[in-house]
């Protein structure tokens, strides 16, 4: 057969190097010179630097742009490999003290020169509350503004507050200009609160060390274009010109331009199912279990099911509302209808999630069973809460009451196309156990992140009320977690939005949980570790501070001209993209001399063209 597509493209080489020879001179062929990569994602960009950004969106094409002092390695072991840093730290003997010796020469994007004074300020600023950023939380359980200090002009120290195992997951947040922003940090911290967040829609505040810098970002059509960084320490070895980063929601739209060539990367956030790109040519297919997890948040500040006070159980007697609230929650549990999200919106595409650790990471119990999708059990639990269903009459035909025990407001993205379906899905089943639905709000991250993650509202305590008082009563919502499951704030009480850190914007409280995620994050044997992590997840599924729905698997597609991709890694945002290349496409820009174009064909277009008749799959 090889020899067959030879033949063909050698006697098709031969007309077109006649037809190209009587050719008028003036024609020309269109190839592009330029090394570009184009990568399609169903989310729209609301956030614009690595300081604020919450959102997949931003996290995949920032991380090209702000770099730390570590990052992780393509390596089989993805491990912890210097970027800024000239080699791993020093390590005190208690796992609190980090001295990092910095790369000699950085400059950032911006020409201004990176050294000790830079990494100080940086995470003076993630450790600043005040300061709208992504890595609050995490950093300040562990740094104070005064923790890190300049030993020399290319050495600094970290004394962190206490032990942490992950202790990398802190060091490579990203490195920030000083000269740039200090002026704003000092004009924030006098209480001009316009000055604290730096996350202007140009991108002009993505200012960074890696690889690639902010050339433009279209803000009608969703664009960002990233070129290469000449100031980056690797600039030499970065073979790709050009990232363009272009918001496509609607999957089958994605799916006609990866096939037409306009677009590279196909995210893997718009589910593909497993056989719905067999027609697309010339593309590499990987599939990757997702460290990460999809959940239904829920706001314990509700009177039902996080409080409980409001149930009739809870009213009969305060002492019985916690055990009322939490078979309320089950119950809700119970009417998740994990198996036909899996196999029927996601093709198989995932699995039912037990808890919101990922199966993908280290430690994951696999002894733990989801809760099956049992209306009867559901209807059970609502009644040991106190509630009657001879209150709410008959059902009709499809197991709905038309009346309700209590009505909720139901908050979910509009970004994933499969997470669509299923919060669709949910809000039909919540009827059935008597919680109705007044309104299912379908949006984009900007408002939902102004009631959840970056709440906004100004409650009494600083933390979300209900949806009616701009905060929420259940989000739905997906985790893309690290390769290293960290839960730092999330279930504890140091991650309240009322502490400056939002991770745990669902209000939730529990000592046990709280304690167990302190002993994980602090234990440093790995062998103990995972003892604690089998009981922390236990304790996570008896609790139920969120209802976990499943863990995803990822199925990424590519042109097969690209190199360099680690699909676990664009998983979680923390791509190489300075290891990333690109064997570019014909494409319309720019022109090449037909009398260039008349040698080239006569010499390899038999070659060129078995490769562009062959597909390439795996």
């Amino acid at each position: 057969m090889k020899r067959k597509l030879l033949s063909v493209g050698l006697f098709i080489s031969t007309v077109l190097l006649v037809s190209v020879l009587i050719a008028p001179s003036a024609s020309g062929l269109r190839l592009n010179a330029e090394k570009v990569i184009v990568y399609a994602m169903p989310y729209e960009f609301d956030e614009y630097s690595d300081l604020t950004a919450m959102s997949y969106a931003t996290a995949q094409w920032v991380s090209a742009v702000q770099v730390g002092l570590y990052g992780r390695s393509t390596a089989a072991d993805r491990d912890f490999v210097p970027v800024l840093a000239s080699a791993l730290p020093t390590i005190s003997t208690n796992s609190t003290q980090f001295t990092v010796k910095i790369k000699d020469g950085l400059k950032f994007s911006n020409d201004e020169v990176l050294n000790a004074d830079d990494v100080v300020f940086s995470f003076k600023v993630h450790t600043t509350p005040a300061i709208d950023m992504n890595n609050y939380a995490t950093a300040s359980q562990y740094l104070t503004n005064s923790s890190v200090t300049k030993i020399d002009d290319l050495t600094v120290m970290f004394n962190f507050t206490k032990t942490f195992a992950f202790f990398y997951t802190v060091l490579y947040m990203a490195i920030l200009p000083q000269d740039y922003f200090q002026a704003r940090y000092d004009t924030c911290m006098a209480g001009t609160i316009t000055m604290c967040v730096w996350d202007a829609d140009d991108g002009s505040d993505a200012i960074g060390a890696g690889p690639y810098k902010v050339d433009s970002i279209d803000n009608t059509n969703e664009v960002v274009t990233l070129v290469k960084n000449d100031n980056y320490y690797n600039a030499e070895n970065v073979a790709v010109d050009k990232l363009i980063f272009q918001y496509i929601l609607e999957k089958a739209s994605a799916v006609s331009e990866l096939a037409a060539g306009k677009i590279d990367i196909f995210d893997a956030q718009y589910v593909a199912a497993k056989e719905e790109l067999t027609d697309v040519d010339d593309i590499v297919e990987e599939y990757v279990g997702d460290p990460g997890h999809q959940e239904i948040s829920l706001n314990h500040k509700n009177p039902y099911w996080g409080t409980g006070l409001m149930t009739p159980a809870g009213i009969a007697s305060a002492a019985d509302a916690d055990a009322a609230a939490l078979n309320v929650r089950k119950a809700m549990s119970h009417i998740v209808d994990r198996n036909n999200f899996v196999n029927e919106i996601l093709e198989g595409l995932a699995q039912p999630a037990s808890t919101v650790m990922p199966s993908a990471s280290l430690g994951w119990d696999a002894t733990l069973t989801p809760r099956t999708y049992d209306i009867t059990a559901a209807r059970a639990l609502m009644e040991a809460a106190g509630f009657d269903y001879a209150d709410l009459g008959t059902p009709d035909a499809n197991d709905k009451y038309s009346d309700s025990f209590f009505d909720i407001t139901v908050l979910s993205p509009n970004t994933n196309p499969a997470r669509n379906k299923w919060s669709i899905a949910y809000v039909e089943e919540l009827p059935k156990i008597g919680i109705g639905v007044t309104d299912h709000v379908s949006t984009t991250w900007g408002p939902i992140i102004d009631r959840t993650f970056g709440y906004a509202g100004a409650s009494a305590d600083g933390n979300p009320g209900d949806y009616a008082s701009d905060g929420f009563d259940i989000l739905f919502v997906g985790y893309s977690w690290d390769l290293d499951w960290d839960p730092t704030g999330i279930y504890q009480a140091s991650g309240l939005c009322g502490t400056g850190s939002c991770d745990n914007f669902m209000n939730f409280e529990d000592a046990t949980v709280s304690g167990l995620v302190e002993d994980y994050l602090s234990e440093l044997d790995f062998d103990k570790r995972l003892v604690i992590v089998k009981d922390l997840q236990q304790a996570l599924f008896d609790s139920i501070p969120v209802i976990p729905i499943l863990y995803p698997q990822s199925h990424w597609a590519w042109y097969d001209g690209i190199t360099g991709i680690d699909p676990l890694l664009i998983s979680v945002a923390v791509v190489e993209w300075d290891l990333v290349d690109i064997d570019p496409r014909p494409s319309d820009d720019g022109f090449i001399p037909i009398s260039i174009v008349s040698v080239f064909l006569g010499i390899s277009a038999s070659a060129l063209l078995a490769v562009i008749i062959r597909k390439k799959r795996s």
